[in-house]
């Protein structure tokens, strides 16, 4: 980049961001926007996504995360799968005879420890993941009364297969389904 008086060769794009619901997730993105370098301006309104302007020089290109408007047409399922993804084997982690309730927090445990954040959860709309831990709901995330399960968003997704679950991780707790790093595959016994 170049110093005063010497001409910029880029050029300023205008992106938005989901802006989450609480403070601390305002200030993780915030800080997230600032550290892709460029920024022009930023602008926070309540009710609206996060705005931004960022100067982009020839040759850069602006990455999917940069942007949650690159991934409007796709579903969670087919963002995913262009990330790392991991099956989580409970004999391998002598989970073997753990119920379900410990496979599931042993699984968010596993993310942690490699120091991703579980952001979202991903299960078919007849997943059999709810009755399998032994919960009275049969569809959450349509009625509007379960929309996170540990602070997980949950994210349905007909093409998944109903005895699996997935969770994903991203580097900061308010992630949306575009910044996801890498996902975690689960199996329904």
């Amino acid at each position: 980049m170049g110093g005063l008086g010497q001409k910029q060769n880029g050029r300023v794009v205008r992106l938005n961001k989901e802006c989450p619901d609480d403070i601390d997730g305002i200030v993780d993105s915030i800080r997230g926007i600032l550290l892709t370098g460029g920024v022009q301006s930023l602008t926070v309104k309540e009710g609206e996504p996060i705005s931004y302007e960022r100067l982009v020089m020839p040759g850069d290109e602006i990455l999917p995360k940069d942007s949650t408007e690159s991934f409007a047409e796709l579903t969670p399922f087919q963002v995913i799968r262009n990330v790392p993804m991991e099956e989580f084997s409970y004999e391998e982690h002598d989970l073997g005879t753990a119920n379900a309730h410990e496979r599931v927090m042993n699984a968010f445990l596993y993310l942690a420890v490699e120091s991703w954040a579980v952001t979202h959860l991903l299960v078919s709309p007849s997943s059999r993941f709810w009755k399998w831990l032994g919960l009275p709901l049969s569809r959450p995330g349509t009625s509007g009364k379960l929309q996170y399960f540990c602070n997980a968003k949950i994210e349905l997704d007909a093409s998944l297969p109903d005895d699996i679950y997935i969770l994903c991780g991203a580097r900061t707790r308010h992630a949306t389904i575009a910044e996801i790093g890498c996902s975690l595959k689960c199996a329904i016994d």
